[in-house]
C-alpha cells in the first residue's frame, strides 16, 4: 500500500478543465471490509478470523466494473472539459493491475505511449498510484507545459473519478 498527495497552487489561469465523480453503492459488496468502523467495531475474534481484511470475492465482476469505471471517468471528465480524448497528451490511471489499465486504455483510445504506468517497478500501491506516477513522470520531464493530462480512478464502493488538467511545470 502507499500514500500520496498533490499540492494545488493558485494560478492566473485555470489548469483544471474537467471533473467527474460518481459512485454506485448498490455494488458495495464487491470490494469491502466486513468489520471495522462504527457499524461493526473490531473485536479480537474478528481479527483472529481475518474478518477485518479487505474482501474481493467477485474477481471477474470487479475487473469488469473497474474497466467500465475507468472508461466512464475518462469519457465524462473529458466531456466536462474543453478537451477531447484525442487531445489528451498523457493518461495517469489508478493502477490496480495491467489488464485493467490496458483494457480501459484501449476502450478510451489512448495508445500505450500516452499512458503513464508504474506497475512494472512499483506494483499496485493502492490510492498512491496516481500521485506516485505523477511525481515520477514529472521528475523524468515527461510532461510539457500546457499538456493535457487525464487522471482516472476507481475504488471500493464502487467509486469512479476523473480529472483533466493542464501541466504547469513552474508549479512544481
Amino acid at each position: 500500500d502507499g500514500a500520496g498527495a498533490a499540492v494545488l497552487l493558485p494560478s492566473k489561469t485555470s489548469s483544471l478543465h474537467g471533473l467527474h465523480f460518481a459512485s454506485d453503492g448498490s455494488q458495495s459488496e464487491l470490494i469491502h471490509i466486513p468489520v471495522g468502523g462504527a457499524a461493526r467495531p473490531p473485536q479480537p475474534s474478528y481479527i483472529r478470523e481475518g474478518r477485518h481484511l479487505l474482501r474481493l470475492d467477485h474477481g471477474p465482476q470487479v475487473f469488469a466494473e473497474a474497466v467500465e469505471g475507468m472508461v466512464e471517468a475518462g469519457r465524462c471528465a473529458t466531456a466536462n472539459s474543453d478537451r477531447s480524448l484525442s487531445e489528451i497528451d498523457h493518461w495517469v490511471p489508478h493502477q490496480a493491475n495491467r489488464r485493467i489499465v490496458d483494457r480501459a486504455g484501449a476502450r478510451l483510445g489512448i495508445a500505450a505511449e500516452r499512458r503513464v504506468s508504474i506497475l512494472r517497478d512499483r506494483g499496485n500501491s493502492s490510492a498512491a498510484t496516481i500521485p506516485t506516477a505523477l511525481s515520477l513522470a514529472a521528475v523524468e520531464g515527461r510532461f510539457g507545459r500546457g499538456e493535457a493530462i487525464l487522471l482516472t480512478a476507481v475504488g471500493a464502493g464502487l467509486l469512479r473519478a476523473g480529472m483533466v488538467l493542464s501541466w504547469d511545470p513552474s508549479a512544481q
